[in-house]
């Protein structure tokens, strides 16, 4: 799967510079809500299936990658991590647990 903004392409499942959550997880189910800007992306997972270890895992993935924590702009909703113009936030918001990725 790959989502294209007209600009190029910034993610795909398989580029192995973005890690998928549910890859990293071995989660089958999840939905992807594309939002209108172009530039961003979200997926949403059932928040059952997001544990705190399955969230630091994905975290310490996301570090592996080259992605580092923004203190400066993360806060108790959500969790900011980039690289380069990327950048990517994880939050609970409802019943799902929210990975959304965009690109300046």
């Amino acid at each position: 799967m790959e989502i294209n903004t007209g600009k190029g392409q910034f993610y795909s499942d398989y580029n192995g510079d973005i890690p998928n959550y549910s890859s990293v997880n071995g989660i089958s189910s999840g939905k992807r809500i594309e939002l209108s800007d172009g530039k961003t992306v979200m997926y949403a997972y059932d928040v059952t299936n997001a544990t705190d270890e399955s969230i630091q895992k994905y975290v310490k993935e996301l570090e592996k990658q080259g992605y580092i924590y923004e203190s400066d702009t993360s806060d108790n909703e959500i969790s900011y991590y980039s690289k380069g113009d990327i950048f990517v936030g994880l939050t609970v918001m409802g019943y799902d647990f929210n990975v959304v990725i965009s690109k300046d």
